[in-house]
């Protein structure tokens, strides 16, 4: 059987505030993530992070990679582009 992994991420607060604060970011997570663990994956589920929480949450899930066979990121909130870079926001 394969080995999977999820790393999903809601924000829906933000603390500057030309950000909106959104009403469903974390509900869409906490659904996703349920949903994941129903087909067996392992599943690192973060809401609201700022920025050094995402990092490390990233960072946890970037070391934890080589030990699955597949790997899926899920994130709601605020995201944008900027230089033709696209941004997630924390």
């Amino acid at each position: 059987m394969r080995k999977q992994i999820a790393l999903c991420v809601g924000n829906d607060n933000y603390q500057y505030a030309c950000l909106s604060k959104l009403d469903c970011a974390t509900n869409d997570c906490r659904e996703i993530s349920n949903k994941l663990k129903n087909l067996n994956f392992d599943v690192l589920c973060y809401e609201n992070l700022d920025r050094i929480a995402m990092h490390t949450a990233i960072d946890e899930f970037e070391a934890r990679l080589p030990d699955y066979d597949v790997a899926l990121f899920y994130y709601a909130g605020h995201g944008f582009e900027c230089n033709g870079h696209n941004l997630l926001m924390p």
